[in-house]
């Protein structure tokens, strides 16, 4: 297995290899997010004052809730093109639901978006690109898996994502495939 790991890019050579990048990539976020003021003081455990021979067990049904609380939310979705409106209201619903659910169940969340090639309208990929950096899903971590060479106005949806991952064949490339970008759309 051939992983590159650069900041905010992992380039993986097997889908098998992306996976476990991407649950190690994940791990990472989650071990590092919690605060020094939210871990607790390490204290000797109190000696139980139980009756001798008495077994005491632990509810299962809260050790199941525990780790349910400890277990990241994820969801998948597949960025096909061109982005239109149903694709645009498909990912805001997700996110949006996503963040609703972190928000009450204080889990975190990613959102992983698989970016594939083809050619969009600059205003599709720029409202999905602002809204994924917009405030309304700051509790969510988005990712753009890019399996395939992405040129073109789909770029500015991975660049919208917090993290890339992306196929060791795939490039992030001419966004304004060979013309220049015009003036209005230069500025994100």
């Amino acid at each position: 297995m051939v992983c590159k790991i650069r900041p905010a890019t992992i380039r993986c050579n097997s889908p098998q290899a992306f996976l476990a990048s991407l649950m190690i990539c994940l791990l990472g976020m989650l071990l590092t997010s919690a605060r020094a003021d939210e871990v607790p003081a390490l204290k000797p455990a109190p000696v139980a004052q139980e009756p001798a021979g008495e077994v005491v067990e632990a509810n299962a049904a809260d050790e199941k809730a525990e780790k349910a609380n400890k277990t990241p939310l994820a969801l998948y979705v597949t960025v096909r093109s061109p982005v239109d409106d149903s694709i645009f209201r498909n990912v805001r619903n997700t996110a949006l639901k996503l963040q609703e659910l972190a928000r009450v169940e204080n889990r975190p969340a990613f959102l992983i978006l698989e970016i594939r090639a083809g050619q969009s309208e600059f205003y599709q990929v720029h409202g999905l690109a602002k809204f994924l950096t917009s405030s309304k899903i700051d509790r969510v971590t988005t990712i753009a898996w890019v399996p395939e060479t992405v040129t073109g106005n789909n770029v500015v949806v991975a660049l919208g994502c917090q993290e890339i991952v992306m196929h060791p064949d795939a490039e992030l490339g001419d966004i304004g495939r060979g013309k220049p970008v015009e003036p209005d759309e230069e500025q994100l």
